[in-house]
């Protein structure tokens, strides 16, 4: 019973925070941080980025802010998954108060000078070959 007053009161008293769940081991792929997809080009790499943006301009940047320089536009593949389409299309339309940390397998490339994305404002391009998990998080206000 105690134990039940115990939880009962930090559930209750809590705030609801975002928990950020860690990278999903699978076995086909080793994980590579997305600081290092230039090294990995071309090769198919299982990666967790930040998918952000506003307006037209949406892409991947790293999700520790590091190698603040790259960033990726992102080709999403069919999607298959209602799940993943949803939350998409809803980070697309909160005007700019969520974004996703995304687990993905795909090939980072560089080297277009044309760039990619709209207007060409990307210098790399992300290609989605699979999605492993996406969460939805509210961007923490300042």
């Amino acid at each position: 019973m105690q134990t039940f007053v115990i939880i009962a009161c930090c559930l209750l008293s809590c705030k609801s925070q975002h928990v950020v769940f860690p990278v999903p081991v699978i076995f086909e792929y080793d994980y590579t941080s997305f600081c290092s997809l230039p090294d990995e080009a071309g090769q198919t790499v299982y990666t967790r980025a930040i998918y952000r943006g506003g307006g037209e301009y949406w892409g991947l940047i790293a999700g520790n802010g590091n190698c603040k320089d790259l960033e990726a536009y992102v080709l999403w593949p069919e999607f298959k998954n209602t799940k993943f389409r949803k939350l998409i299309q809803q980070v697309h339309k909160s005007r700019g108060r969520y974004y996703l940390l995304v687990d993905v397998v795909g090939k980072f490339e560089m080297g277009d000078t044309s760039g990619y994305g709209h207007l060409n404002s990307y210098k790399s391009l992300f290609t989605t070959e699979k999605i492993i998990n996406i969460q939805r998080l509210k961007k923490q206000q300042k």
